[in-house]
């Protein structure tokens, strides 16, 4: 039996049978230290005598957990109390087939997890060694006292505190984009957000196209555009199914990145320069893909998939851009008259300058 996802069944089991209507999404939140359980893995050890709980973690504070993929919890009701749970593109039912029990403290108004494994019961709780006191993230116990043992669930809403919303990572002329990927599938619920995916590449240059329809899919790797840098301002409605797949995206996600999880071949996904680029922002200040700083690519991140030898930069074009665009030139003699995009004279021949756009003889161009 997987052992971090009987822990992970434990918790949203009983707060599912204590909501009258358990089938949704929520998050998990330790009574003693406020930390937030976040799923990061899909592999355990059920070795019950040093039991493997490392893929399901904890982080402190709601800060932390409201633009966090990891932290968002759906289960619906399978029979009874029996609740099947998903997170970051697993489920209990498939991987362990097992639904655990779980007490409800009327004391405390808060949930003891408990499973029995080899003929003993063990309790779940937060981790309450001091070494972790100080620690944004923390571990999973089996031997924690006290209020360590206790679960408060909540419900994730589109209103009050416990929200989902995007916390973008690039700024672009006064908008601000992400790259995302999570299982689940949402809607807009803040004004001022789109989502676009990426229909074909040309050299330099990938279409970036607008999904219309109101529900993005679950397991759908997008570019989200906002109008803040602030989570509570790009807040997402979250759906149990819904929208349209997108047979013809180019972009790619993936769930986890937790490098402690050496034997988890799904723990990490590292960059490859040759097939990959990330979001981000271009040389001359342009929304595009770019190759990655960092060794492996970030959790709930969407990102580029290119043929080996493809341009280190292409820029992320809408339909406007590629229709204002007067040419494609490679390198070439007697171009005189060019400008960068923002209307800076280039020095030098232009068979000297980088791959990206310009304005030659007064015309858009891309180089390539």
């Amino acid at each position: 039996m997987n052992k971090f996802l009987l822990v992970l069944s434990c918790l949203i089991c009983n707060y599912a049978f204590a909501q009258l209507n358990g089938t949704g999404f929520y998050r998990v939140v330790n009574v003693a230290d406020s930390r937030y359980i976040y799923v990061s893995d899909n592999t355990g050890d059920p070795d019950p005598k040093a039991p493997d709980m490392g893929a399901v973690q904890l982080i402190k504070g709601l800060d932390k957990a409201v633009s966090n993929p990891s932290t968002v919890l759906y289960f619906s009701q399978i029979n009874g109390n029996e609740y099947d749970i998903k997170a970051q593109g697993t489920s209990v039912k498939q991987i362990i087939g097992h639904t655990p029990s779980i007490y409800y403290s009327s004391r405390a108004d808060a949930y003891q997890v408990y499973a029995t494994v080899s003929g003993a019961t063990v309790y779940l709780g937060s981790e309450d060694d001091p070494y972790y006191a100080n620690k944004e993230v923390s571990m999973l116990s089996i031997g924690a006292k006290g209020n360590y043992n206790l679960w408060k669930v909540c419900p994730i809403t589109e209103e009050g505190d416990n929200y989902f919303g995007i916390k973008p990572t690039i700024e672009i002329d006064g908008k601000y984009y992400q790259p995302f990927y999570a299982d689940f599938a949402f809607s807009f619920f803040s004004e001022g957000m789109k989502a676009y995916y990426i229909k074909y590449i040309s050299g330099i240059a990938a279409h970036l196209v607008p999904i219309e329809d109101e529900i993005i899919p679950a397991s759908t790797p997008v570019i989200i555009e906002c109008s803040s840098s602030e989570p509570d301002k790009n807040r997402l409605k979250l759906h149990a199914s819904g929208g349209k797949s997108i047979s013809d995206n180019k972009l790619k996600g993936v769930y986890f990145n937790n490098p402690l999880r050496i034997y988890s071949k799904d723990a990490v996904t590292k960059f490859d320069q040759n097939t990959m680029r990330v979001l981000g922002k271009t040389s001359d200040g342009k929304l595009g893909f770019v190759l990655s700083t960092a060794k492996n690519l970030a959790a709930n991140q969407a990102y580029l998939s290119v043929a080996s030898g493809s341009e280190e930069t292409i820029y992320a074009m809408n339909s406007n851009d590629f229709a204002s665009l007067d040419g494609v030139f490679g390198d070439a003699d007697n171009v005189k008259n060019v400008y960068s995009i923002i209307g800076t004279r280039c020095e030098g021949s232009f068979e000297e300058l980088p791959a990206g756009i310009y304005i030659v003889n007064g015309k858009k161009v891309i180089k390539k």
